[in-house]
């Protein structure tokens, strides 16, 4: 739910690919799992054997949607015993689940462990009430809404006559295209008394009602994670869970889609394939080599999105990464938030404070396992700079990983060894 990463590749170069021997390179597309698009390309000897890898891959991605979702009960026709729908319904319970599922309900307990508890499945509750708020704000716009004024042009547009602002501000009227009375020309803005007018050359965003934010705040204050209980037990090839907690929720959207990715490029790789790259949503990607790319070493380039876009104008990106054999995964803040005060409050929430926080805008994680990065990047991102550094200081180069952040201010701070960032 998280997370993200713009990926330049462009699809016309994959299709196009020179053959290397008699391999050619077959592209599909997934709509239906883990709540995004996924997009798989790899090369294969004949269309009979990518179609064979299509399918194997499909039902990966299949299993692991259908086990992780925490919003839709299994079909009744389903091979599998429960998912975590079903599991949220039992608490107390002792119930016997499909090894595929233990394992990842293990993996997720032991980066909970890894990450001194930033990263955790069960508070699951809180994350809805974020995940509530986002929906507290309406389109289009209505005299005292809240909104957050970027900047505006004091005459012509130009940087010159750019006027920074970055407040909160009430609309106390609008003004309506006379010629379309549906249409709104311009708004006028009451900032610490001082009127502005907006038209749509300039930058604001409308904010959640202070009301709405307060009762989030009120809410999630009322949940006590504090007796949290997941309980994985195995015995003679049978496997189970039991969760204990008044507020446990379990929740595995953090971790799922970059586990069920590590899964298929497992796979890719067992078929003895190099040239391939895996691409689930925005936020998570595995790749191979680049067979576009022989005279560069068979590299990816790959860009990062700029989280901090208040124009059309902006930069779409910040900085790219030259890499191969390799998996990247981003948490980030601006594909899912609602502003309150010019803070985004969106869907990555922190165990510790069952809030999100306010220290990065993206944290982006190279390394080996989609769904180790899947994990710590959620639990990095909701650590402050100095815990984030003092986690780092222990466990980077054991884990084989490396960081580049984009901070609150907008500054870019980087942990790298081998890889290299070309800031844009």
């Amino acid at each position: 739910m998280k997370k993200t990463i713009i990926f330049i590749m462009m699809l016309a170069s994959i299709l196009g690919l020179a053959s290397c021997q008699s391999e050619e390179v077959y592209t599909y597309n997934y709509y239906d799992y883990m709540d995004t698009f996924i997009n798989v390309s790899l090369s294969a000897p004949n269309e009979k054997a990518a179609q064979t890898y299509q399918e194997d891959i499909d039902a990966i991605f299949s299993m692991y949607h259908d086990l992780s979702t925490s919003y839709e009960a299994l079909d009744e026709t389903s091979s599998y015993m429960q998912n975590i729908t079903s599991i949220n319904q039992m608490i107390g319970q002792r119930v016997e689940i499909d090894q595929e599922l233990y394992d990842l309900l293990m993996f997720a307990e032991e980066v909970k462990v890894l990450t001194d508890d930033y990263f955790d499945i069960s508070i699951g509750k809180a994350v809805d009430v974020w995940k509530n708020l986002m929906t507290q704000v309406t389109e289009g716009y209505d005299v005292g809404d809240l909104v957050f004024v970027y900047h505006y042009y004091d005459g012509a547009k130009s940087e010159e006559n750019k006027v920074l602002v970055n407040q909160t501000g009430i609309i106390t009227s609008i003004q309506y295209d006379e010629n379309n009375d549906e249409v709104i020309s311009s708004i006028t803005v009451d900032i610490n008394e001082a009127p502005i007018i907006l038209d749509r050359y300039d930058a604001y965003e409308k904010e959640v009602s202070d009301l709405n934010y307060q009762e989030a705040l009120d809410e999630v204050a009322l949940l006590d994670f504090s007796d949290n209980q997941i309980i994985l037990e195995s015995e003679n090839d049978q496997y189970y869970v039991t969760i204990h907690g008044d507020d446990i929720k379990l929740d595995l959207g953090a971790i799922a889609k970059g586990y069920a990715t590590q899964k298929a490029a497992d796979y890719i790789e067992a078929q003895d394939i190099n040239y391939y790259s895996i691409v689930s949503g925005s936020s998570s990607i595995i790749l191979g080599e680049n067979k576009n790319r022989p005279d560069e070493d068979y590299i990816f380039k790959v860009s990062l999105a700029n989280p901090v876009k208040t124009e059309i104008t902006d930069k779409a990106t910040y900085g790219t990464l030259n890499v191969k054999n390799l998996s990247i995964t981003t948490s980030g803040n601006y594909e899912q938030y609602v502003l309150n005060q010019g803070y985004r409050y969106h869907h990555i929430v922190s165990p510790i404070t069952k809030a999100p926080t306010q220290f990065y805008h993206t944290v982006t994680v190279l390394g080996q396992n989609a769904g180790l990065l899947d994990g710590l990047s959620t639990a990095l991102f909701s650590m402050s700079p100095e815990v984030l550094e003092a986690w780092l200081l222990l466990h980077q180069e054991d884990l084989d990983i490396e960081l580049v952040i984009f901070n609150q201010e907008q500054t870019i701070t980087t942990y790298l060894q081998d890889n290299v960032f070309e800031e844009h």
